[in-house]
């Protein structure tokens, strides 16, 4: 099965651009969209189980898989996750946490990327 049949979903990266000047003439940085959508897909995974004497904690990890094409860097936002049809599949918005290339002998094949929620 090939990768990009994997990537059935359509999110919206945001990058931290400058977007102006405040009243001490001071750089105003803000969250913009990049101009195109970026094929994606979403999962939570089960990292791991921590028992305590109060009962059992699953510790999940949400991870976004892109294309290697994908302009994604550490500190960037990914928002308004839906499906090829344009179902919400997660209107949350997440931070990047940690970008991972994953490679298929030397070329590169796909990000895992780990999101913290906000």
């Amino acid at each position: 099965m090939r990768f990009k049949s994997l990537l059935n979903m359509i999110c919206e990266m945001l990058e931290e651009k400058e977007t102006g000047k405040d009243a001490y003439n001071r750089p105003v940085f803000e969250y913009v969209p990049l101009p195109e959508r970026a094929l994606c897909r979403l999962d939570k995974l089960k990292r791991r189980t921590s028992s305590d004497e109060y009962g059992e904690d699953i510790i999940t990890e949400t991870i976004l898989f892109l294309p290697p094409e994908s302009p994604v860097k550490v500190g960037m936002k990914v928002s308004d996750i839906r499906d090829k049809h344009s179902n919400i599949v997660s209107a949350d918005t997440y931070l990047i946490e940690d970008v991972q290339p994953v490679y298929k002998r030397v070329i590169l094949h796909h990000f895992e990327v780990a999101l913290k929620k906000e």
